[in-house]
């Protein structure tokens, strides 16, 4: 029997996200996929930027550490972040900052 969900039966497995709400890239805090639209990509990044604080220079392990809780591929989420325009590194890549304003 192929049935559709009731909305009742959706927010009981998942909580009903507005899809404006960058929360809707995430599952238990953890990023599910990076999106495809850069406009989504941004939206999942400010979830992200907001462990980073304004002002602080962090090094490259730091970083990791924090990205590494949202996804585990830290290499390609924190490539995203700074490609974004959300961090900027140093030239050497050895330290990274949260772009302001963001």
């Amino acid at each position: 029997m192929n049935e559709k969900p009731t909305d009742t039966t959706i927010s009981r497995t998942h909580p009903v996200v507005p899809r404006n709400s960058p929360q809707r890239f995430f599952r238990n805090s953890r990023l599910v996929a990076m999106p495809v639209k850069r406009r989504n990509v941004r939206t999942a990044l400010s979830v992200i930027v907001d462990d980073f604080e304004p002002g602080r220079s962090y090094t490259e392990e730091e970083v990791n550490a924090i990205v590494l809780r949202y996804h585990n591929d830290y290499c390609v989420l924190r490539r995203a972040l700074v490609n974004e325009g959300v961090l900027e590194r140093d030239a050497a890549g050895q330290r990274y900052w949260r772009a302001d304003p963001f």
